[in-house]
């Protein structure tokens, strides 16, 4: 077996290449890493009979929950739209990067979800949530505008 001699330079090289190996990914506190073992409420609103609520879920994905009352003659001839949105810090600053969304007849007693969008624990990279639900028209062409919960950086 040939022997390969390594100078000063090369053993000082391959060493910090070894230090930064094991900095790379620091590890999660404990509380970052019980944050998402559980579905959870992170923001919600309920103005008059209708809510949106912005949930979280053991994957530390976010997703919108929608929920009417009884008051089903009240928006007959609308639809409702729902949906959350990922918020993330680039280099060129903050822009939303994920949506999910959905929509729905009015009605009442309606409980809807959208899909998931990833998300990072509490305490982690700089990223935020919100959900959202407006009305528009019956055909789908969308709300006529959003209410939103506040931005959830939990």
């Amino acid at each position: 077996m040939k022997t390969v001699k390594v100078g000063l330079v090369g053993r000082a090289a391959m060493a910090l290449f070894a230090g930064l190996a094991m900095v790379a990914v620091p590890a999660a506190t404990p509380a970052q890493a019980a944050a998402c073992t559980a579905n959870s409420s992170v923001a919600s609103r309920w103005p008059a009979n209708i809510g949106i609520r912005l949930g979280r879920n053991s994957s530390c994905t976010y997703y919108a929950r929608f929920s009417t009352g009884s008051d089903a003659a009240y928006g007959a001839g609308y639809r409702w739209f729902y949906k959350v949105e990922r918020l993330e810090l680039t280099s060129y600053g903050y822009f939303v990067t994920a949506t999910q969304s959905g929509s729905t007849l009015w009605g009442s007693y309606l409980d809807k979800r959208t899909g998931t969008v990833n998300g990072n624990a509490p305490g982690g990279a700089e990223d935020d949530h919100r959900a959202c639900f407006g009305s528009g028209d019956v055909n789908g062409s969308g709300p006529y505008s959003w209410t939103c919960t506040e931005w959830a950086g939990y």
